[in-house]
């Protein structure tokens, strides 16, 4: 015989999904989901203007919580799955349930007591972010994911916190063993006649990832797709590095720098950005399918990229490098920027995605072996007015060369020497 109280709560629960199914539902206190209660919600908004406290199972698919109220809290014995996560200017909201997980955005326009909390998630289908135009604040830590579609060789990663350490990538790799690294970059550090005089052993648990810093990191031989995690108080607002160009023989101006926000940013923002003696293209670094210690680099530049794949849009934990203006040596750079050029792109991977759109003419070549495809090698030769035949860091890239000693380094010249992964022409 069914009981009252149990035709009771499905039509509860029926009336909860079609309440919060596309369309915005305010609650008037407190959201209460009693054992064995389940509340689901998609494609619309619930507001709570009080405490929710999930003792039952609330689940929500493309569904956008808000907080609009001072003094609220996240309760309960279970978790929510949060998709889209909203705190109101006029609210405060402290999470006390550990485990609280969010697939989609935060943001934050009061104020949010995450103390570690939080996860935001991070799967082969996309990476949750905090939106950039938040103007409140996120106190405590926040637990990060980054997904990664293998975990072959050396990835290059940078921190979205304040004040993260090396340790923190202690659960994902054996900063013990002997199979794995952990390096920074020094462009000043140059010994003679070793090429890898850049690199810097920077694997003690205790170093500091510093805002705006690359780092490499070899992540070990499996190939199976690996999520790394970081906990930390998020990054926010303006930061700036120096940078600095000395002319060695190796570093030649290279400097391995990184994102430094929950999200990710676009290089090519017309605001946000302060690029004094900095070149306009990036330099990604993509790990060997064979030998984990080896790679190739893939530049981009206005709208260009040389393999076809790299953007302008750079993922949230990404380090890559840029390089510093040559001139009247050492040359010093300055890089800044500010929420401005943050983007809500919950989709874009480190593994890059596609050319940017546009009118652009160009002409990709790619050399290598006719029998191993693994070792070509691409280059582009595009046209703009404003270009000349030498090397103008607004328009061309360098070519930074592979390590990978099977893949080829295919360039052409400017009129002035130089060497070019992606050259435009007038």
């Amino acid at each position: 015989m069914v009981k009252k109280s149990q035709v009771l709560r499905s039509w509860l629960i029926v009336l909860f999904y079609l309440m919060l199914k596309d369309s915005t539902f305010v609650f008037s206190q407190n959201l209460i989901i009693s054992p064995g209660t389940q509340v689901s919600g998609k494609g619309g908004n619930v507001v709570i203007p009080g405490n929710l406290i999930n003792n039952g199972s609330f689940t929500n698919e493309n569904n956008t919580i808000l907080f609009p109220v001072a003094d609220q809290s996240v309760k309960g014995n279970f978790p929510v799955a949060f998709d889209n996560l909203t705190v109101e200017s006029s609210s405060s909201t402290t999470v006390f349930t550990p485990g609280q997980t969010i697939s989609g955005r935060l943001l934050c326009n009061g104020i949010l007591n995450s103390d570690s909390n939080i996860t935001l998630l991070s799967t082969e289908f996309g990476t949750a972010l905090v939106e950039g135009s938040g103007t409140g604040q996120i106190h405590g830590n926040i637990i990060i994911q980054r997904y990664l579609p293998n975990g072959f060789g050396y990835k290059y990663l940078s921190s979205p916190f304040q004040s993260a350490t090396v340790g923190e990538f202690a659960d994902d790799i054996d900063l013990g063993s002997s199979n794995t690294a952990f390096y920074r970059y020094d462009e000043n550090r140059n010994i003679s006649g070793d090429p890898a005089s850049g690199w810097v052993n920077y694997k003690i648990t205790g170093n500091m990832l510093i805002p705006l810093a690359g780092y490499a990191v070899n992540l070990g031989s499996t190939k199976n797709p690996v999520t790394l995690d970081m906990k930390g108080i998020v990054n926010n607002g303006s930061l700036s590095v120096i940078l600095y160009n000395n002319d060695n023989p190796y570093t030649t101006g290279y400097n391995l720098i990184g994102n430094p926000y929950p999200s990710p940013i676009d290089w090519d923002s017309p605001s946000g950005w302060t690029k004094t003696n900095i070149d306009n293209a990036l330099y990604f670094f993509e790990s060997d399918t064979i030998d984990q210690y080896e790679g190739s680099y893939i530049t981009y530049i206005n709208g260009i990229s040389s393999n076809g794949l790299a953007t302008n849009i750079i993922p949230s934990m990404q380090g890559f490098f840029v390089h510093v203006t040559d001139g009247s040596y050492p040359v010093t750079g300055l890089l800044a920027l500010d929420n401005n050029v943050r983007v809500n792109d919950l989709t874009h991977s480190l593994i890059k995605k596609s050319d940017k759109k546009g009118t652009t003419n160009y002409l990709r070549l790619i050399a290598g072996y006719s029998d191993d495809t693994v070792s070509f090698d691409p280059l582009v030769i595009y046209f703009d007015e404003n270009a000349t035949y030498g090397f103008d860091g607004q328009y061309d890239a360098l070519k930074l060369f592979n390590t990978d000693q099977n893949v080829t380094n295919f360039y052409s010249f400017g009129d002035d020497g130089s060497r070019l992964s992606i050259n435009a022409l007038p």
